[in-house]
């Protein structure tokens, strides 16, 4: 991981990132505390400042910290930060940044950012592939056995034993 890659705007982990080099600096200001309580909250909001910062030194057993706000949305995008009192607090919250800290998910789809012509490249030869499977067997004619079941909707796909036999050709894949 690149300690100190910068990561624009339009990264989709940038603001994360951020928060958690915030909460890092603030970390520094208090980690000599001899007990983690609520006086840590002007540090940190003085370090990120514009946020909205949640600090709660016993929610049920738990030590907690959330950032939110600035466009960085409370719920499923947060930055929150949770410990349990199994070790002394200042070594569960540096555990806690470790696991919050998102620069390395960022270096992957950095990473991966060349790869993106090549795979779109096979991703529509797949799909040729699937769509010619398809049209293969829907133009098979329905079994002429077929009587009570010769209007079934199912005849224009492939059998059970078919799609056990090519799931990449006949297998569901989620699209966008």
């Amino acid at each position: 991981m690149v300690a100190n890659s910068t990561y624009t705007a339009t990264h989709p982990y940038a603001q994360q990132i951020a928060v958690v080099a915030g909460l890092r600096r603030a970390f520094a200001k208090f980690c000599h505390h001899a007990q983690f309580t609520r006086r840590v909250k002007p540090l940190i909001e003085a370090e990120l400042p514009g946020y909205t910062v949640s600090v709660d030194p016993d929610h049920y057993g738990l030590r907690t910290i959330r950032v939110w706000g600035q466009g960085l949305p409370y719920e499923h995008g947060s930055v929150y930060l949770c410990w349990n009192g199994s070790k002394p607090w200042a070594e569960g919250m540096a555990e806690a940044l470790e696991i919050a800290d998102l620069r390395d998910y960022a270096e992957r789809i950095e990473a991966e950012q060349p790869l993106q012509a090549k795979l779109d490249e096979l991703a529509a030869t797949v799909q040729a592939a699937r769509d010619e499977a398809a049209r293969l067997v829907a133009a098979l004619p329905v079994p002429k056995t077929a009587t009570i079941r010769a209007d079934h909707p199912t005849w224009d796909g492939p059998s059970s034993e078919l799609r056990a036999k090519y799931p990449l050709l006949f297998g569901r894949v989620e699209e966008k």
